[in-house]
C-alpha cells in the first residue's frame, strides 16, 4: 500500500495569479463532485525504477457496491498494470468505505485491515488555503501519517480534455518506513485528480517515481453518493507497483 510533495509553485495563494498559459488566470472549481457507486477513473502510467529501467502501464480506480461487516459499503479498487521485461504484471488493492465516505478498512500486502482510528480528511470544498493533516491507524498497529496542502493552481491537459486544477502537495509516511511524496493536480468537478506524480522511498533505500495522467472517466450520477470529498477521500491511495 502506498499513499502520497514537493513542487511548491512560485505562485502566491491567490489562484487567479497562478498557472500556465502565459499568465492566463486559472480558476479551478472549489466544490468536489460527490463520488457515486459506478464511478471509475483510468490513467496512463510512466514509472521509473532507476537502474532497473522505465516502464509504461495503466492505473484504474473503480467504486462498486459491497458489504463490509454485514452492512452496505463501497469498495474502492485500484488496479496497477505494468509491462515489465519479465512480462505483464498486475497488482490490485482495495479499501472499504461507508456509504457516507468513512474509511472502514484498507489493504496492506493483500490483507484487509480494519481502520481503528482516522483523523485525516479533506473537506467538501478546496481552495488556496486548504491544508490538513492526520493519522490513519489500522488494526495491525500500522499508522499512516498524511499531510495535504494546496500550493497553487495550474491548467492541465489530458487525453480527455484540459482542466483547471488545484496543485496539491501530499506526503504519506507509513510506520513501516515507506515514504511517499506526491504532487496531485486535482479537478474537483471530476471528483478526483487528473494527474499525479509520486516519488517513493523504501526503508531499504530503494525507490521509484511515476506519473499518471487521466485517459477516461465514467460517472454514475443516479447512484448512491459515496463522499463529498472527492475520490479516495482525498487520500489518493494507490497499490504498490511490482518490482522490476
Amino acid at each position: 500500500m502506498i499513499r502520497r510533495i514537493s513542487l511548491l509553485t512560485a505562485c502566491s495563494f491567490v489562484a487567479v495569479s497562478c498557472g500556465g498559459g502565459g499568465g492566463v488566470p486559472v480558476n479551478p472549481a472549489t466544490t468536489f463532485r460527490s463520488n457515486v457507486v459506478g464511478d471509475s477513473w483510468n490513467y496512463s502510467v510512466s514509472i521509473n525504477f532507476g537502474k532497473f529501467g522505465a516502464y509504461r502501464g495503466t492505473l484504474s480506480n473503480a467504486l462498486t457496491a459491497d458489504t463490509y461487516n454485514g452492512s452496505p459499503s463501497i469498495r474502492d479498487t485500484s488496479t496497477f498494470f505494468l509491462q515489465l521485461k519479465t512480462g505483464p504484471s498486475t497488482i490490485t488493492s482495495y479499501s472499504e468505505l461507508s456509504p457516507t465516505g468513512v474509511l472502514l478498512a484498507d489493504m496492506v500486502n493483500t490483507v484487509l485491515y480494519p481502520v481503528t482510528s482516522d483523523t485525516f480528511g479533506v473537506g467538501h470544498t478546496i481552495g488556496p488555503k486548504t491544508s490538513t493533516a492526520g493519522v490513519i491507524t489500522l488494526s495491525n498497529g500500522e499508522t499512516i501519517t498524511e499531510t495535504y496542502k494546496v500550493t497553487g493552481a495550474e491548467s492541465v491537459q489530458t487525453a480527455v480534455g484540459t482542466y483547471a486544477c488545484w496543485v496539491v502537495s501530499q506526503t504519506v509516511i507509513d510506520s513501516n518506513g515507506t515514504k511517499d511524496y506526491f504532487t496531485l493536480w486535482v479537478a474537483p468537478e471530476t471528483g478526483s485528480y487528473v494527474k499525479i506524480a509520486d516519488r517513493t522511498l523504501n526503508p531499504d533505500g530503494t525507490g521509484y517515481t511515476y506519473v499518471a495522467s487521466l485517459t477516461s472517466a465514467v460517472t454514475a450520477p443516479d447512484a448512491r453518493p459515496v463522499s463529498s470529498t472527492g475520490a479516495l477521500r482525498g487520500t489518493f491511495t494507490l497499490p504498490r507497483p511490482p518490482g522490476p
